[in-house]
């Protein structure tokens, strides 16, 4: 049987990522995707203490993940305490005074 010559790194495509790694193609945080390995919406494998994901795995779970939408101001003025451009939101707190205490 033949030998084959060892690929060079660029040329080598991950099965699997760790969640480091994970984290850093699809710039997503380490504990946003243990939560999401969690709540089971991303599949993990592990190898000893070692968590793996699979780069199928996390492409799904990417994709899984919703649309960002923007919402038009109709919209937004209906949604209580969530509008964050009401004449009532531009104005300023009132101020607090620190009284010391006696």
């Amino acid at each position: 049987m033949q030998e084959l010559p060892p690929l060079a790194p660029q040329h080598l495509t991950p099965l699997a990522f760790t969640v480091e790694e994970a984290g850093q193609v699809s710039r997503i945080g380490r504990n946003q995707l243990y939560l999401a390995v969690q709540t089971g919406a991303l599949r993990a494998r592990k190898l000893g203490k070692k968590t793996l994901i699979l780069r199928d795995d996390l492409r799904a779970w990417l994709e899984s993940l919703p649309f960002a939408s923007s919402r038009s101001a109709s919209e937004a003025e209906s949604l209580p305490g969530k509008n964050r451009f009401s004449a009532a939101a531009a104005e300023p707190a009132p101020k607090r005074r620190l009284v010391a205490a006696e």
